[in-house]
Order: structure tokens, then C-alpha cells, then sequence
């Protein structure tokens, strides 16, 4: 929805990270010649993560440095809400940057247990090679899960229009999409037949707001 700035990271199937920022909306980062180089070409090739976001800004100026993804050591994350207390996490501009410090600094639970506002998060662990997906009930987050991928977003109809809009290439239509289920701290795991599932741990919310 936020037409401020658009990111994207993308991880390929060594576990490497790449990201790609753009003041304005989406289209600016799809005809970006290193993108379409690098990503549009292969996608499906290449790559086994691809997580974008769509910025308006609440907190800090509107630039490519303050665009999602933020990255810091070892955690790349993306961020949809408003928190009151970033400043004691971090002294940055924008309240998403100061949680990449947070789950760097404490460890992504603690961090997490720590934040004043409203979140849903995506972010992964390079070191780790593990996606995590968080949120409070003050952000929607859904997931569907198909035969080829997860696909995940904040809004549920978006979802589906684009399952429905997928169906020609992987078979992805009319498949149940459910919400992530708030105060919960899932992570994808891999068996050793190589398929990836999440699980889940509980986290203890640092307030409860009204809804």
C-alpha cells in the first residue's frame, strides 16, 4: 500500500542475500536494470526466498537508505507498523531499523518481547539459513501454502488475487490461505527429506494495546 519507497531481498539457493531499494513505488525497483539482471531473469531458477515491501513512511525521511529491507550483521528484515519505544532499542531513524539492531544485539526473542507498538515482521537469519514471521494483533499477516511455495502478505484478498493470478504457471488457485496467529515467533525449519515447514514459540507481548 505505501508508495514512499519499495525494497526487496532476496536469498538464492546457497543461502546468499540480496537486496535492492528504490525511492517510490514498485515499478521504479522492477525496471531497475541490476534487477531485472539479476532476479526477473532467474527468478524461479535461482532463488528459494524473495520478500518485498512498500514503505509510507511514520518514522524518518523518505530516502533509499530509509527504504526495507534493513540489514544489519547477520538479520535482513522487513517491517509493517509503528513502534513507540524504538528509540530506546536503537538511536536511528526509523523505528523498522532499530529492531534489525535489537535482534542483532539481544537475540531475535528477546528483541521481539521488547517492542512498544504495533509489528509484523519478516525477516532472515543468513547465518542461521532460517526465515522467521512475527506479529502482534495489531497487524494482519497471512500465509498460504501450495504445492510449489509459501506465499505470504499482509492482506488476505491481495493473496488471493495473486494465487488465483498464478494459476496458469504453478497450479496455485482456491488454495486456504490462514492468518499467522499473533504473539507468536514461527521460523522455517528443514527435514531430512529437504522440505520446509515452520514452527513455532510463543512470545510475551511488552504491552497490550486496544484494538
Amino acid at each position: 500500500r505505501g508508495t514512499d519507497s519499495t525494497g526487496i531481498f532476496t536469498v538464492d539457493k546457497l543461502g546468499d542475500v540480496q537486496y535492492y531499494k528504490e525511492i517510490g513505488n514498485p515499478f521504479n525497483i522492477i525496471t531497475n536494470k541490476d534487477f531485472q539482471d539479476e532476479v526477473a531473469t532467474n527468478f524461479t531458477g535461482k532463488y528459494k526466498i524473495m520478500v518485498g515491501h512498500n514503505r509510507a513512511a511514520t518514522k524518518g525521511s523518505i530516502s533509499e537508505e530509509n527504504a526495507h529491507p534493513f540489514h544489519e550483521g547477520n538479520t535482513i528484515l522487513v517491517h509493517n507498523g509503528t513502534l513507540f519505544n524504538h528509540k530506546e532499542l536503537k538511536d536511528v531513524d526509523v523505528d523498522s531499523h532499530a529492531i534489525v539492531h535489537a535482534i542483532e544485539e539481544k537475540g531475535y526473542k528477546e528483541a521481539i518481547e521488547s517492542l512498544d507498538g504495533a509489528f509484523a515482521l519478516i525477516w532472515y537469519d543468513i547465518e542461521k539459513n532460517q526465515l522467521f514471521v512475527s506479529r502482534n494483533n495489531q497487524r494482519p499477516l497471512h500465509i498460504a501454502e501450495t504445492s510449489y511455495y509459501y506465499a505470504i502478505a499482509s492482506e488476505k484478498d491481495m493473496l488471493s488475487w495473486l494465487l488465483n493470478r498464478g494459476n496458469s504457471i504453478f497450479g496455485a488457485s482456491h488454495i486456504p490461505i490462514k492468518e499467522f496467529t499473533a504473539n507468536k515467533i514461527y521460523k522455517t525449519v528443514i527435514s531430512a527429506n529437504g522440505e520446509t515447514s515452520f514452527i513455532s514459540e510463543d512470545f510475551k507481548e511488552k504491552k497490550v494495546f486496544p484494538t
